[in-house]
């Protein structure tokens, strides 16, 4: 992990020794610390836990680095309603009652940290808050808890949350939790909302369904593709005179994986803004996206029909272009985070790999 956080790679100066904008995390520390605050080594410890390639590298391992209670404080009733609901599929008992746990829980523990100030780590609730959350839920559902049931239910809320938040940040979940990004895994999310408006569950709806996921597979990846190739060519075609540039940026970045100030040094250019202006990669990504889901959603409405009658193909509508925009945004968002990632380190997403066989195949970028 050290790389990720001991990322002085010795270009602080330029060849003209102006100083770049770059900074590695040492000089952060150390411009921002203030001795009023506390201890250096308590600031180099809290500094080095927010660092966010540490922390995007510590999610793809599975590691999520913030308490249990923490997760619960800053999740709503709201939120967590709809993560059990859409991401565990749980029956509405199961929820109603999750539903009623956090509540207890955000009014005794949440108010009593308030109270307190709340700038400190979030500790263990005591047995005396755990007796009160208890007495909210016996109010509330019937239920008699003890203390050590009442955490034990907590506990096992903020293991849901937290799997939840390491799936939506591209990250591992352990073996058995997992719900790839990959395109076979959302196909078989897909084929679940499909399946769920079925009359029945026969081989032939069976065999119908998986024929329409192996055509829905490949034009997920059609998709991509054809979706980088137009906004390329729509980038090419609006700025005609930057077009070289434009295009050897792109595959410097994605390609061969250079830095914002490798890149504009090799271009010419003043500064690594200068590269950011050029590529405008935010919205790059957001036409890239928009294209591709617009492409599905077309398919999934053409297609769909074929395999299911179109009623219970538009009741299941909804929930499935949920999941589509849930995947696209995982395959933009890998991609946002590859070019912030230390570039020994970084792995090439989906969406990089689209646009260099583009490049390389479709527009001769060498």
């Amino acid at each position: 992990m050290l790389p990720f956080v001991l990322d002085d790679d010795g270009s602080l100066v330029s060849e003209d020794q102006s100083v770049t904008n770059y900074k590695p995390l040492f000089i952060q520390i150390l411009d921002r610390f203030s001795a009023e605050s506390g201890s250096l080594r308590n600031w180099i410890i809290r500094l080095v836990r927010q660092h966010p390639a540490l922390q995007q590298f510590l999610l793809e391992q599975g590691l999520h680095m913030i308490t249990d209670w923490a997760i619960l404080n800053d999740t709503s009733p709201d939120s967590l309603q709809r993560i059990l609901r859409d991401f565990y599929q749980l029956t509405s008992d199961e929820i109603d009652f999750a539903v009623v746990v956090l509540n207890g829980y955000r009014e005794v523990y949440l108010n009593d940290r308030q109270k307190q100030g709340g700038r400190k780590r979030c500790q263990d609730p005591t047995t005396e808050q755990l007796q009160r959350i208890a007495i909210l839920i016996e109010q509330n559902t019937t239920q008699i808890l003890t203390p050590s049931s009442v955490l034990a239910q907590l506990k096992q809320l903020a293991a849901q949350l937290r799997q939840y938040r390491i799936y939506r940040r591209g990250g591992n979940l352990p073996q058995g939790q997992t719900q790839s990004r990959d395109v076979p895994e959302t196909a078989e999310r897909v084929e679940y909302e499909m399946s769920r408006y079925q009359p029945d569950e026969d081989d032939e709806v069976s065999t119908q369904i998986q024929d329409f996921l192996q055509k829905f597979r490949q034009e997920f990846t059609e998709a991509l593709e054809q979706a980088v190739g137009q906004v390329v060519q729509d980038r090419v075609q609006k700025k005609p005179k930057k077009a070289e540039q434009f295009l050897l940026a792109l595959e410097l970045l994605h390609c061969q994986q250079k830095s914002m100030s490798e890149i504009a040094k090799i271009l010419g250019l003043p500064r690594q803004d200068s590269v950011s202006y050029l590529l405008q990669l935010k919205q790059f990504r957001k036409d890239v996206r928009n294209l591709v889901l617009l492409q599905l959603k077309i398919f999934i409405q053409e297609k769909g029909e074929l395999f299911i009658s179109p009623d219970r193909l538009e009741q299941a509508a909804q929930a499935i272009e949920a999941e589509l925009e849930s995947q696209i945004d995982a395959v933009i968002e890998a991609a946002k985070k590859e070019t912030a990632t230390a570039k020994q380190y970084a792995k090439q997403g989906l969406l990089a790999q689209k646009i260099c066989i583009y490049l390389h195949q479709a527009m001769n970028v060498p």
